[in-house]
């Protein structure tokens, strides 16, 4: 059988990683985001901007010290929450809301909700015209049960960063923990709504919630974790029975996303063992581009030994549109002391797009070691294209570094929407 001899060429390139060797990038790996498609950007979310980004291709280079400790794989961040909030009326006031705390000295706000257009000026409340009713029915008026009270006008003399008619107290440390009641006798304007904010400042008990990952891309599946536990007795949210555990009863999780641009999807915890609660959302990330990040907002209810807990927290990720993609080939042209990789990109919207990895060499024991890290940037137009990572002999200049070499962190940025399209943890491996 008659054999194409291009394919015989390429095989052989790849297979020795010869100067201008033809390669495929690494399977990905746990942890990486690499998009399957590509999405062209919908005419709804056109950037105007777009018109004054700079068109001219650019490369930044520099060193790396050997002994540098790289993280090519970012832990999602873990959000601790000991606080709840809750919204109220005016009339809700009057008649006396509960507060609930599970640790002394608990810092409650309160503030007119900024969103309520009914009225041309919102009602702040001063602490001083509260009353306090203890766990065990005392009732304390004036002030007398808290301390560092502030209104509005202390708050904003200090530059606290609140939304306007905030106030705010501690409750007196001596007045203990449990179900407070909170009363205001003479608000009017029955329809007004506050925000009431309540700090556990001291409590062991929390709600943790993270993403199972920093970034995502438009179909993609969020997932969400979120435990309710005390740090104290290693109680859970499962009630799993562990050393001096006080187990949890009457669990209920909820929650909701939102994107940057005011949409809102809500969330549905199960329970998924040990503690944990999970919920999973598919990703749509089709709208008009706005800054900032995706955010998860979810609330926690229990009991535990008769008292009960409130905590409601948030956390946010990234979520971008794949307007462009790695294609998986790049061509390779190496030497003892320096790397050039071109990069083959699949571009369904036009736009400034970013490669950046950083070239590990191997050292005199065999290790791989960090060398350097480049940056390659320009406008790519809709198609195949390419971006070109030259990690060149000044990076290994002086040092006791060499090929073998690996492609790590290499990552795809869209530079007009800020979005992450690619991250590999190992990318490619460089023989010579």
């Amino acid at each position: 059988m008659k054999q194409d001899p291009k394919l015989i060429l390429a095989v052989l390139a790849i297979a020795l990683n010869a100067p201008g060797a033809f390669a495929q990038l690494l399977p990905a790996g746990p942890g990486d985001l690499i998009g399957p498609n590509v999405v062209s950007q919908p005419p709804f979310a056109a950037l105007k901007s777009s018109l004054d980004i700079p068109r001219e291709a650019v490369s930044l280079s520099w060193s790396l010290d050997a002994s540098t400790n790289l993280e090519s794989s970012p832990a999602p961040f873990v959000a601790h929450s000991r606080e709840y909030f809750v919204e109220v009326s005016a009339a809700d006031l009057r008649q006396g809301v509960p507060v609930y705390t599970t640790s002394p000295g608990a810092l409650v706000r309160l503030n007119p909700v900024a969103e309520d257009t009914r009225f041309d000026q919102k009602i702040a409340i001063a602490p001083a015209s509260l009353v306090l009713v203890t766990p065990a029915g005392a009732s304390f008026s004036a002030g007398s049960g808290m301390d560092q009270m502030a209104g509005p006008a202390e708050l904003k003399a200090a530059g606290a960063p609140f939304a306007e008619g905030t106030s705010a107290f501690r409750i007196r440390e001596e007045l203990g923990a449990g179900a407070f009641e909170l009363r205001a006798d003479g608000l009017t304007a029955s329809e007004q709504r506050y925000v009431m904010h309540v700090f556990d400042r001291q409590s062991s008990t929390e709600l943790r919630l993270r993403t199972t990952a920093t970034d995502y891309l438009h179909g993609q599946t969020l997932t969400v974790e979120a435990t309710l536990a005390d740090s104290a007795t290693g109680a859970s949210a499962s009630g799993a029975a562990t050393p001096g555990d006080r187990k949890f009863r009457g669990r209920k999780l909820d929650g909701f996303v939102t994107s940057p641009g005011g949409r809102a999807w809500p969330l549905t915890f199960q329970h998924a063992g040990r503690g944990t609660y999970r919920a999973t959302l598919l990703l749509d990330a089709l709208e008009a581009p706005a800054p900032g990040l995706w955010q998860v907002h979810a609330s926690a209810q229990a009991r535990r030994g008769g008292q009960a807990i409130l905590r409601a927290g948030k956390t946010a990720f990234a979520c971008t549109l794949p307007s462009a993609r790695l294609s998986g080939t790049a061509e390779v042209v190496s030497d003892r002391d320096s790397v050039r990789v071109d990069l083959g990109v699949e571009v369904a919207s036009a736009s400034r797009y970013e490669a950046r990895a950083v070239l590990y060499a191997t050292a005199n024991d065999g290790s791989l070691q960090p060398a350097g890290i480049t940056h390659s940037a320009a406008w790519l137009e809709a198609g195949a294209a390419e971006l070109s990572l030259d990690f060149n002999s000044e990076l290994l200049a002086g040092k006791a570094l060499g090929a073998p070499f690996e492609l790590r962190d290499l990552r795809l940025v869209d530079q007009v929407k800020m979005g992450l399209l690619h991250r590999q943890a190992h990318a490619l491996n460089i023989d010579r």
